[in-house]
């Protein structure tokens, strides 16, 4: 319901989205009032500035990544929670220009388990790699492949 009504929203203003205002504010919603300057906008419009300015924030950081390693992607693979949110997921493609694939919702519990195996391992004093290529650990680490991919995980988004 609150995604059908962002898609409807015209309310087009973005945030910085990797502002460390965003990173625990006590309330999001005056987190966002005071980046946007206005107050007392319908949760849709709230919803839909969120998910504007996170595609303008992929985008940027995909063009930086291209422009650092010298590489051109052709397709975004979006993992965890955020994955099935296709209006995020259309909005990042438009920003991107890449080819969107959003996959594996249930990553973030992969993820979690994961970061329980290594803190078990960690405690046994074994070296284990427990990471497949697919992955990004929800901490903004993501891999681009030899197939011109790059594949981040949504996890805590």
């Amino acid at each position: 319901e609150i995604v059908e009504g962002a898609e409807k929203s015209s309310f087009n203003a973005i945030v910085d989205a990797s502002s460390p205002n965003f990173l625990s504010p006590r309330s999001m919603k005056m987190a966002f009032d005071e980046a946007l300057g206005v107050n007392n906008l319908s949760p849709f419009d709230y919803f839909r500035s969120a998910l504007l300015s996170l595609a303008k924030s992929y985008g940027k950081a995909i063009r930086e990544l291209e422009r650092n390693t010298g590489r051109k992607f052709r397709k975004l693979y979006i993992t965890g929670g955020g994955a099935g949110n296709g209006l995020l997921n259309r909005l990042t493609q438009e920003e991107t220009g890449l080819e969107v694939v959003a996959r594996f919702e249930e990553a973030t519990c992969i993820g979690n388990l994961t970061m329980q195996m290594e803190v078990y391992d960690e405690k046994k004093k074994k070296k284990r790699k427990v990471f497949g290529p697919w992955s990004g650990c929800g901490k903004g680490h993501g891999k681009g492949d030899e197939n011109s991919n790059f594949t981040t995980c949504m996890a805590g988004r």
